[in-house]
């Protein structure tokens, strides 16, 4: 669990209401090989639902698409509970690692001292990895951090903090890199006000080459994310852009993974997506709406110009007519994902292939 190399160069960063399992399956049809994250979960909320995790951190895991690679990553920030979340996590799911959240900069982790509460306090999230280590056996450990917080932005405190956290016994670190402004900004500005210094995120990689660091913020193509590579970072991780325009990661798998390309178009991973949705709610799974299945899909013609702007509103609408009239079954996702599509979107743009190599 010490290792520094890092399988996964390319990932998608864990958003709280974003990456959750519908968005993480319609991605995995996207790509098969990057590595991407739940959301941040509580440690809390596991521990006192063990005997419910599957609503908590459940994940499709079956031979028609699997959502791993896929991380979980843990918000808290008392060693006991997070060491039984990270065992609970482990006991659960195969997850490719198990991430602490130490740079989320919401009101509510101010009030409760977790997030980037937690770059104030490095022997407290030493004791939080030792604790969480403790309780793995053979899943990865990793921390998430900005370049600094108010208080301790300068970079002899970012490296006692990078310090701190290998004397917990972690090797892997996701870096935004940006300074976290703990008071005065929302979560949103905290994105793109405080200045982006990738170089400092290169410059610990060179400072510590027995680790691996992936850099984060700012990374807006996958050109951008390449040109990052060719430095010393072992990893990068793309936000919000992935969001806006999952279309850009059809490519992900043959740039970062040398993986084959596999011939992709929009009517494609549709369909397929509509399956899954369809199954969901079949089955009653937790969370699966018919406004929280659709979610995915608002941005399934992002490119498009106008016709995505037309598709947007129609999908909005035909969602807002359902829940006035009532409904609580037929038409579902389905009738209404083709009937937003038949009304904006050209076949040829349905079935163009999507760029892969």
């Amino acid at each position: 669990k010490m290792q520094s190399s890092n399988p996964y160069p390319f990932s998608v960063a864990p958003m709280i209401q974003w990456t959750d399992r519908h968005w993480r399956y319609f991605m995995r049809l996207i790509t098969q090989k990057t590595l991407l994250y739940t959301e941040m979960t509580m440690d809390s909320a596991l521990v006192h639902n063990a005997h419910n995790l599957e609503d908590f951190i459940g994940h499709s895991r079956n031979d028609i698409v699997s959502e791993y690679p896929l991380a979980v990553q843990l918000g808290g920030c008392v060693p006991e509970i997070l060491g039984e979340a990270a065992y609970l996590c482990e006991s659960f799911g195969n997850f490719t690692e198990i991430n602490l959240n130490c740079g989320c900069p919401s009101q509510k982790a101010k009030k409760a001292g977790f997030g980037a509460e937690l770059m104030l306090d490095p022997s407290l999230v030493t004791s939080i990895l030792l604790a969480m280590n403790r309780r793995v056996t053979h899943t990865d450990i990793s921390v998430k951090c900005r370049i600094g917080v108010t208080g301790r932005d300068s970079y002899d405190e970012l490296v006692e903090f990078v310090h701190a956290v290998r004397a917990g016994g972690v090797r892997r670190m996701i870096v935004h890199a940006r300074c976290c402004v703990l008071r005065g900004l929302s979560p949103a500005q905290n994105r793109s006000i405080p200045p982006l210094h990738p170089e400092t995120v290169h410059r610990l990689a060179l400072a510590f080459p027995d680790m691996s660091f992936t850099l984060n913020g700012g990374v807006q193509s996958l050109e951008a994310a390449q040109d990052h590579l060719e430095g010393p970072v072992k990893g990068v991780m793309v936000g919000r852009e992935a969001y806006r325009n999952p279309w850009m990661m059809a490519r992900a798998d043959r740039l970062f993974y040398h993986g084959e390309a596999r011939p992709l178009t929009r009517r494609a991973v549709l369909a397929g997506y509509l399956d899954y949705a369809e199954q969901a709610q079949r089955d009653g799974l937790y969370g699966s709406s018919t406004c929280s299945l659709a979610k995915p899909l608002h941005n399934a013609f992002c490119g498009a110009g106008a016709a995505n702007v037309s598709y947007k509103r129609r999908l909005d609408e035909l969602l807002k007519q359902r829940g006035r009239e009532g409904f609580v079954g037929p038409p579902g996702l389905t009738d209404l994902l083709w009937r937003a599509v038949r009304d904006t979107i050209p076949c040829e743009l349905l079935d163009e292939p999507l760029p892969t190599d």
